[in-house]
């Protein structure tokens, strides 16, 4: 996983300098049209502006052309770095409550038992006793 998320800086490097090679074009592009603008019988100077925009295009073009071969490269094989650990948290959760119900199960049976099959009839009548007495009390009746 580490090593998975070592690349994001790296790739956010990247996105970050094709960002800049294309404000690099943009101005190599108003360079040359200021060029062309100002003198067009000198064509020394349209030429250089030429010559960089065309330099920022093909660094601009092969980061870019990168970027979008490797980014979905990137996000496949997040696949194969977060179901192994999603697979070991649930094994590790299951062992975890696993171990905890027996040890549950142990102090269960240390304990005395509260009753027989007629505690629940007493406990039904105990909550019926609660309950109507919830009953009686106004705010639960509406007044309508």
């Amino acid at each position: 996983m580490a090593q998975y998320c070592g690349y994001l800086p790296e790739f956010e490097k990247a996105i970050k300098k094709r960002k800049q090679l294309a404000d690099d074009l943009e101005k190599a592009r108003r360079q040359l049209s200021k060029e062309q603008s100002k003198s067009p019988e000198d064509p020394s100077g349209i030429e250089r502006a030429e010559q960089d925009v065309q330099y920022a295009e093909d660094a601009h073009n092969t980061l870019n052309r990168t970027l979008i071969a490797e980014i979905p490269k990137l996000i496949n094989t997040r696949v194969y770095v977060t179901d192994p650990s999603f697979e070991a948290f649930v094994k590790t959760q299951l062992q975890f409550f696993s171990d905890s119900l027996q040890n549950m199960a142990v102090v269960q049976q240390r304990l005395p038992s509260v009753g027989g099959p007629g505690d629940d009839s007493v406990l039904d009548e105990r909550i019926e006793n609660v309950m109507s007495q919830v009953r009686s009390l106004n705010i639960c009746t509406l007044n309508v």
